[in-house]
């Protein structure tokens, strides 16, 4: 757009991107399109050291990123932030952290083959953009180390062995790689720096795989038994670019870096990871600072719950009264990553009766009730409300470092008249706090205890007490005939195994006679075909449930048929022998019929 080199005096020049130029607007010469958002690239070489001169200015007005707007989040400088190591940091086992200089040693001389990693337990906003410088420190010879931001998680964290960097089983993520042994040459002479990232959502991001890589194939020499300063910048707008330097000088620059489409998400866990092979070395970090674009919390809203109500039940359980506080970046980005349920203070008040002369239960003081908290873990935090108290309540919510509620209630014995509530701003933070009354904050309605299932056959009991006695008599005769029930079950059940007893096989004797037949007779060998036949019908239809008029049935159906018929032929054949036999024995008592 402006080119002034060459060697003469001082000259100017100015654009005007709103301009024409030639008959042409300017944004169509240089391809510009209205919206969009571009880099301003200048360049400049110093050709006399004594009398050269250079001065850029411009009405062009930055977009809010972290370059302008970011914010601290990390500091290992800061004693006080590192005063409690196991709540800010998640690490393996081989890693020290010195609470006292902020320093990380992520590899050690006497750990060969060993896979180390240190993140920060809370997800930090660099999504937006963020800023991170460190000095790393190489004593010896070592595989390197990585700076990595990932959402895969910290639980069941894979662990990973040379050469990739303890990163390669981990989705959702990317890695800056400080290799300082690229190849398997005992020198390690050749050392690269490169970005890793998978090309989609949930592919692990193996560094020797498919990952993808980004280097300029240039051998670097990086300071060993010395310190290197590295600055890692992600410009978080559009358009996107990560650059890394090292020693002020850019090593490496990746374009059309999408952090969202890469992590899923806008907040990550931010650490590093190293490897060691069976050469190791001292590995330190020290002096990490991460700057993003944090919550303001003057940007915080109040939004109502789509199809939630302001009412809970007073039954003592927490629930949602319909209440959400949205967070929001310096740059109006919403956050979509929680963990600042801390920051928030938020209650509820009972308000006076309808005849505003009394709180519940005839109290001039009203019931302050704490709102519970609830972090969905996307930059949004529910209000919930716990009370048994049936009554309407106004909300009281202050968010941000350091921002509390300040309210004193007074002696239920000091007031003579209704008290009206009021809470003021406790605010001991730097970056402003969010306050807010909202007068109809929820509503707890009366609790019903749920009416018992009914049992299946059983008629629920009148609660009239004057029913109790002849319930207890009733239950009283209903226990006895159990009891005589039972007896003559069991004297009949015992009379019934008897015969039972005698009724197997084909066998058959009449009990009280104690007469038997032989088992050999006709009889006895044609009932035996009967029972055999019917029990081998009993199974056809165990078969044939759906359609017990089968073949198979019917034929031996008709056999069945056939057994009785001989069964009566049998019959009467036995009858006449055995009137023979009492008429010849001249025996006065015969049976002119025997019943079977």
């Amino acid at each position: 757009a402006i080119d002034l080199g060459g060697l003469h005096s001082a000259r100017t020049k100015t654009i005007d991107l709103n301009g024409v130029y030639g008959g042409i607007p300017a944004a169509e010469r240089l391809n510009l399109t209205d919206g969009e958002v571009y880099t301003l690239d200048i360049f400049h070489a110093e050709r006399n050291y004594v009398d050269s001169n250079f001065r850029v200015t411009t009405s062009l007005f930055p977009s809010c990123n972290v370059l302008q707007s970011g914010t601290l989040a990390i500091d290992s400088v800061d004693v006080a932030l590192q005063s409690d190591i196991e709540t800010l940091y998640f690490k393996s086992s081989q890693v020290d952290v010195d609470g006292n200089t902020g320093s990380f040693r992520i590899s050690k001389e006497t750990d060969t083959f060993a896979s180390n990693f240190l993140y920060t337990k809370q997800k930090q906003n660099i999504g937006r953009g963020f800023v991170s410088t460190f000095n790393a420190r190489i004593d010896g010879n070592t595989d390197g180390f990585a700076f990595v931001a990932q959402n895969y998680g910290l639980e069941n964290y894979p662990l990973s062995g040379s050469p990739n960097f303890n990163f390669k089983d981990i989705t959702n993520s990317f890695a800056i790689v400080f290799d300082l042994c690229k190849t398997t040459q005992v020198q390690c002479d050749t050392q690269e720096v490169r970005v890793h990232y998978p090309d989609s959502l949930g592919v692990s991001n193996n560094a020797l795989g498919v990952t993808r890589k980004t280097y300029d194939e240039v051998v670097r020499n990086l300071k060993r038994n010395d310190t290197i300063e590295v600055e890692i910048i992600y410009y978080g707008g559009r358009p996107n670019f990560l650059e890394v330097y090292i020693d002020k000088s850019l090593y490496l620059r990746e374009n059309n870096f999408q952090i969202q489409n890469i992590l899923g998400a806008l907040g990550a866990h931010v650490g590093f990871t190293s490897t060691t092979s069976n050469i190791a070395a001292n590995v330190d970090i020290f002096d990490w600072t991460l700057k993003t674009v944090e919550v303001d919390p003057l940007k915080t809203i109040i939004i109502p719950l789509v199809n939630v109500s302001n009412t809970v039940v007073s039954d003592g359980v927490s629930k949602s009264a319909g209440i959400l506080i949205k967070t929001f970046d310096g740059c109006d980005n919403p956050l979509d990553t929680g963990t600042l349920d801390g920051l928030v203070d938020a209650i509820y008040v009972e308000k006076p009766g309808q005849n505003n002369t009394s709180y519940s239960n005839g109290s001039l003081i009203p019931t302050v009730v704490k709102a519970v908290v609830f972090d969905n873990t996307d930059g949004s935090y529910a209000l919930q409300l716990v009370t048994t108290l049936e009554a309407e309540y106004e909300l009281w919510v202050a968010f941000g470092e350091g921002c509390s509620l300040n309210f004193t209630l007074p002696n239920e014995n000091s007031v003579s008249q209704l008290y009206i509530f009021n809470a003021t701003l406790n605010e001991e933070g730097t970056s402003g706090c969010f306050f807010l009354n909202e007068p109809d904050g929820a509503e707890s309605l009366p609790f019903f205890p749920p009416t018992p299932a009914p049992i299946p056959g059983v008629e629920l009991l009148d609660d009239n007490p004057v029913n109790i006695p002849a319930i207890a008599a009733g239950s009283g005769v209903t226990i006895f005939l159990g009891i005589i029930a039972g007896v003559v079950m069991l004297y009949y059940r015992r009379k019934w195994l008897i015969k039972k007893g005698y009724i197997e096989g084909g066998k058959r004797y009449i009990l009280d006679a104690n007469t038997t037949f032989d088992d050999n007779t006709p009889y006895t060998v044609t009932a035996g075909q009967v029972i055999q036949t019917q029990a081998e019908i009993n199974r056809k239809r165990a078969q044939a449930k759906d359609n017990p008029e089968t073949a198979a049935i019917a034929n031996l159906q008709e056999q069945i048929e056939e057994r009785k018929e001989e069964i009566k032929q049998v019959r009467k054949r036995i009858g006449e022998e055995s009137i023979k036999k009492k008429k010849s024995s001249n025996n006065p008592k015969y049976f002119d019929k025997i019943e079977l």
